[in-house]
């Protein structure tokens, strides 16, 4: 069984996707990420057609990519995989997370759901997590489907949450989170003491209610998509100086 502690033994996934080309792509660029980012990975591709390999060692993680397809409609066929992948977690990834695909997969039973938006380094913590017993999800996205999301101005009257909550200090050392940086990096980035790198990822994981690295920096996702959103919109003579805070609306991770 595979043990998260072990970073140095390659994670064997077995990967799903209906496109050849996509398909041989996502299994190079697995195969090719750096060893030091956690032991790397064996990865078996094959069709969503084809039967599972019997005379193989048993994979620890089934990827199912999707691509842009919807999670919602394909719900059949994500059921399917889950029911042949049988004990082994089934992890989807797609190019978009809308709401109702989060909470489609979530609800059938698969154990992650993750965009290629994702810094690869993340990636490997997440696959690494999920693989010993964790899950990966866009909370937010499952608090939608129940009328529970917050507009973009943030929930009247509720306290700041979430990515809101985060000083801009906290927000630096997040963003370099995102890009899978150790502390010490961030300390030499940021110029600051890596004790108070060390403060702040505390407080980030607590504000953000993760319990680990790899959930935190994958709010770092939402963080530069919020960022490139700010600076895409030509600010009208109207608008107040400050822009009204934004919350948490596409990813983050839930235990």
């Amino acid at each position: 069984m595979y043990s998260p502690d072990s970073e140095t033994t390659p994670l064997r996934v077995l990967l799903i996707d209906d496109h050849p080309l996509r398909r041989a792509s996502l299994q190079r660029f697995l195969q090719d990420l750096p060893k030091d980012w956690g032991g790397g990975f064996d990865i078996l591709s094959m069709a969503p057609t084809s039967p599972l390999p019997l005379d193989q060692p048993p994979a620890s993680l089934l990827l199912l990519s999707i691509g842009g397809a919807s999670a919602a409609a394909s719900a059949d066929a994500v059921q399917d995989t889950l029911r042949r992948a049988g004990d082994i977690p089934v992890v989807v990834l797609a190019d978009q997370d809308p709401p109702e695909d989060v909470v489609a997969a979530f609800s059938i039973g698969v154990r992650g759901f993750i965009t290629t938006r994702i810094e690869p380094r993340v990636m490997c913590g997440a696959l690494r997590f999920i693989a010993g017993g964790g899950t990966v999800f866009p909370p937010a996205a499952l608090l939608a489907d129940r009328g529970e999301h917050p507009d973009r101005h943030g929930a009247v009257g509720a306290p700041r949450t979430g990515l809101d909550a985060l000083t801009g200090r906290q927000r630096d050392v997040l963003r370099l989170l995102g890009h899978g940086y150790s502390n010490k990096r961030i300390a030499i980035d940021l110029r600051m003491c890596e004790s108070t790198v060390k403060v702040h990822v505390r407080q980030i994981m607590r504000k953000l209610k993760a319990s680990n690295r790899t959930q935190a920096a994958l709010h770092a996702l939402e963080l530069t998509r919020e960022t490139a959103e700010i600076a895409s919109v030509p600010a009208p003579a109207e608008l107040p100086d400050k822009p009204p805070a934004r919350s948490l609306d596409r990813l983050a991770v839930a235990i």
